[in-house]
């Protein structure tokens, strides 16, 4: 597997990849999450939010779409400085103009670059990392969405106590982005264009089954990252901790990466997949069974720890299973993974209509996730038993 010393020669290519990915997941998404309150209260609603959520969210699904079919080093180096300009000229767009049709667009146009960028900034980064440095490689690198996830709520609660508008706090984030673009785009390049398309991948039952667990995971990851403050804000004498919660979840995605890679050396990848998917379940039920706050934190840092040590685990281990295809399995898993954040946020809103709680969507969505580890424990076992068979 390797340990960090092994990745001192390839720490500009991390750092490159980790300064796109926090683009991606902050600047293009979380930091619309961050000055939602203030937006609310002064030119979104209920209804507009959730047009621009969901749009978002098609975007991703468009983005990491268009990345499956770049093959070639420079093309998928070209498609992600095309990302990066998508993400801050969208980003841009929200600090200057208050149109509502024109926001629709930029949201759907951020998350089209947000998910070009998570599929090939990650793919760039895994090919030109060693071989024995790879998974520990991409457990520092998925570190970069939680640095974005605490960072831009950090950044934006900063920018508000210093009585800036949401608008200039647009502006602030378009800043940040475009340095941290700078840099990626001189760490992540290539002169190679004389790679040949490769043979078309071949789907099996393993590369099926990891496509439909990040589906459903898609499912757990979005219904916390869009509602975990609220719903903790709604559970009794926890009113405003909502957002302490959220910090703990950032802060915990810090280092869910490297430590789920530590522990896939150990348990083996697959087994670590499966064992996260179970743990984040638990933690999705949490707030229904309890209204104390320090479980409800422990649920936060159940989710921030998992959501991005399995999002390094999937990748990793599809780009492993598929190396000439790369670019492939990861744009067909977050694809999956995309879906499942679309179809997600209309259930916890139908179940909320109806019940004016969380309860009905979390108990769904944590068996859901339990029902992605069941899937690959049945996936390995048949793979087993047919190898058994085979070797007779």
């Amino acid at each position: 597997m390797g340990n960090l010393s092994d990745l001192r020669p390839c720490f500009r290519t991390i750092a490159a990849g980790m300064s796109a990915l926090i683009i991606a997941v902050g600047v293009a998404r979380f930091a619309f999450t961050a000055m939602l309150p203030e937006m609310m209260a002064d030119f979104l609603n209920v209804q507009s939010t959730g047009i621009l959520t969901a749009l978002n969210y098609a975007g991703y699904l468009a983005g990491s779409f268009l990345a499956i079919f770049t093959y070639q080093m420079r093309s998928k180096v070209l498609l992600m400085r095309a990302a990066l300009v998508l993400c801050l000229v969208s980003t841009l767009i929200l600090g200057i103009c208050r149109v509502a049709i024109i926001w629709q667009i930029a949201r759907f146009v951020a998350g089209v670059g947000s998910g070009i960028l998570m599929v090939v900034a990650s793919a760039l980064v895994f090919e030109k990392i060693p071989a024995n440095a790879k998974k520990i490689a991409m457990g520092v690198y998925f570190a970069g969405a939680g640095i974005a996830i605490l960072g831009s709520s950090i950044i934006a609660q900063m920018l508000f106590s210093a009585n800036l508008s949401w608008q200039r706090a647009w502006l602030f984030f378009c800043g940040i982005g475009a340095v941290l673009a700078l840099f990626s785009i001189r760490g992540l390049n290539s002169h190679d264009a004389t790679l040949k398309k490769p043979a078309k991948m071949r789907s099996n039952l393993l590369s099926n089954a990891l496509i439909i667990a990040y589906f459903l995971e898609g499912i757990g990851f979005v219904v916390q990252a869009s509602f975990l403050p609220d719903i903790v804000n709604r559970i009794p004498n926890l009113e405003g901790f909502g957002r302490y919660v959220w910090f703990v979840a950032g802060a915990c995605a810090i280092f869910g990466p490297y430590c789920a890679t530590q522990i896939a050396h150990k348990m083996g990848t697959l087994a670590t997949i499966v064992a996260l998917l179970f743990l984040q379940s638990a933690g999705i039920l949490l707030p229904v069974i309890s209204q104390n706050f320090a479980l409800n934190a422990l649920s936060g840092a159940i989710y921030g720890w998992t959501m991005m040590g399995l999002t390094a685990l999937f990748m990793s281990y599809g780009a492993q299973l598929f190396p000439s295809h790369s670019s492939a399995i990861m744009g067909k898993m977050t694809a999956a993974y995309s879906a499942g954040t679309i179809i997600a946020p209309l259930y916890c809103a139908h179940f909320f209509a109806l019940t004016g709680t969380y309860d009905a969507s979390l108990l769904l969505t944590a068996l859901l996730v339990g029902i992605a580890g069941v899937i690959l424990i049945a996936t390995n076992f048949i793979l087993r038993r047919a190898k058994c068979h085979l070797s007779m």
